[in-house]
């Protein structure tokens, strides 16, 4: 059996630009509060006590608060790619992350730091990096500093990386806006299993 490693989780394309099926099951291929408590299962068999500490001490109205935030945050994500942000959690993340931490994992962006090294050698593997370097110009990276240019590139990959995160947001937002609301109370999955089988957001 092939070993799970950071370098071979991909996000695969969304089934959402398939024409086939209908709107609530295009609908499920998109983060939506139905999938927050199948999300936070599996933060918590991950990290365990850790989550359960980061959980623990809210009452009832804050835990609602919290998976609130989260769900605004990530809600018309493409489930491929929340799930490929969880891989990453168990693989990679030591310690529970921020909202804004897994949704960067979830557009699978590289980190400030590895961006950097990439950035200096040409290496335009994440399309972000190769215009972080066009706004900095290469006359910068050729005669700044090692110390200034990191400052520089950091502060412009971040302002890169909001800006398409953010654009990223409201276009799933648009999206999910304007799909016909086919998952109506009275027809919500409400079973772990099914919902599973249709998202892959828990593994079976």
């Amino acid at each position: 059996m092939e070993q799970k490693t950071i370098e071979n989780i991909k996000a695969q394309p969304s089934e959402l630009a398939k024409p086939s099926g209908t709107h609530a099951q295009q609908r499920l291929t998109r983060f939506c509060p139905q999938h927050i408590d199948l999300l936070f299962l599996r933060l918590k068999s991950i990290y365990g006590s850790r989550f359960s500490s980061w959980i623990d001490g809210h009452d009832t109205r804050q835990i609602a608060l919290i998976k609130n935030e989260w769900v605004q945050s990530l809600e018309g994500i493409e489930t491929h790619k929340i799930k490929l942000a969880i891989e990453k959690c168990r693989l990679t993340e030591e310690f529970m992350p921020s909202i804004a931490r897994f949704v960067f994992l979830a557009h699978d962006l590289a980190d400030s730091e590895l961006a950097y090294k990439l950035a200096t050698n040409k290496d335009f593997s994440y399309p972000l990096i190769q215009k972080a370097r066009q706004m900095i110009g290469s006359w910068t990276f050729s005669h700044s500093s090692e110390d200034e240019l990191r400052k520089i590139f950091r502060r412009t990959y971040g302002e890169v990386t909001a800006k398409f995160i953010l654009e990223q947001a409201q276009n799933n937002k648009k999206l999910m806006l304007d799909e016909p609301s086919e998952i109506s109370n009275n027809n919500k999955i409400s079973n772990n299993q099914e919902i599973n089988k249709k998202d892959g957001l828990v593994n079976t």
